[in-house]
């Protein structure tokens, strides 16, 4: 996951005291929620390593972290931010299996490779007929129906928690030069 920071930043986005981190906590967590989801599995031991580009930033600006699952699984989840002025964005997740390799591109494609055949689906089409931040509105829509319907929303509050509590614990093992087990979520 690489994603470029929009300029100007807000002041506060740069006080860990303020936001909590950096690069792992504005847009890394979701990818973690995503690959739980993905997986529909849950992290429960992380070892991560977090830095900077130069030392007068004082929250993260990349980080490279193994992520266990409970199933026995394991992931690598690689997040960098940059405010080079580029348009360098990229968020891309590829699950290797037994049979083949899923890949998708946020906003752009998905591919499914096998030894058999190769399938691929472009998404970009409906970011430009449904707007770029398409999936957040999906996700309010989604959780307004939840409200409405009185059932469970696809995301919930234990989805997000588990997602701070990985992130939480990546930096831990970060201060710390350990791997750390993710506490569990109480339901």
């Amino acid at each position: 996951m690489i994603t470029a920071q929009r300029q100007p930043l807000p002041e506060w986005l740069m006080i860990p005291e303020m936001s909590g981190g950096g690069v792992m906590m504005y847009s890394a967590i979701h990818a973690v929620d995503r690959l739980c989801w993905l997986l529909g599995d849950e992290v429960v031991r992380v070892t991560g390593r977090c830095g900077g580009i130069n030392n007068d930033v004082l929250v993260e600006k990349n980080c490279a972290c193994l992520l266990e699952f409970s199933s026995g699984t394991t992931g690598i989840l690689l997040s960098a931010s940059h405010n080079t002025g580029t348009k360098g964005l990229c968020w891309e997740t590829n699950l290797h299996g037994s049979e083949g390799i899923i890949a998708v591109r946020a906003r752009e494609w998905a591919r499914l490779s096998s030894l058999e055949h190769t399938k691929y689906w472009h998404s970009e089409n409906h970011t430009s007929e449904l707007g770029l931040h398409y999936n957040f509105q999906m996700q309010a829509k989604d959780f307004v129906g939840a409200v409405i319907n009185d059932r469970e929303p696809r995301v919930t509050g234990q989805d997000g928690l588990h997602a701070l509590s990985i992130v939480k614990a990546i930096y831990l093992s970060n201060s710390k030069g350990v791997t750390q087990t993710v506490p569990t979520i109480a339901g």
